[in-house]
């Protein structure tokens, strides 16, 4: 998050994961990688500040010329012992 996904990550054609974490200290961080590849992958982290802290969230994809098909979709709460 600290800028693009790097090309070499993202291949035209491939499946990928991606993780999205919100965490309680203000941080977001993301990991996205390969379905069958795990050694391509990226991880980004940024500070957004503890005022985004217990706000509702919304997930958006914008996708320009090309197309995003999404399988499954999970949100998780993570209770901050791990």
């Amino acid at each position: 998050m600290s800028g693009d996904v790097p090309a070499k990550v993202l291949r035209l054609g491939a499946r990928y994961y991606l993780l999205i974490r919100l965490g309680d200290a203000g941080q977001a961080m993301m990991k996205i990688w390969e379905r069958d590849n795990l050694a391509n992958h990226a991880d980004f982290q940024r500070g957004i500040g503890s005022k985004w802290k217990g706000l509702p969230w919304l997930l958006m994809f914008q996708v320009y010329r090309e197309t995003l098909e999404i399988d499954h979709y999970w949100e998780m709460a993570f209770d901050g012992s791990g």
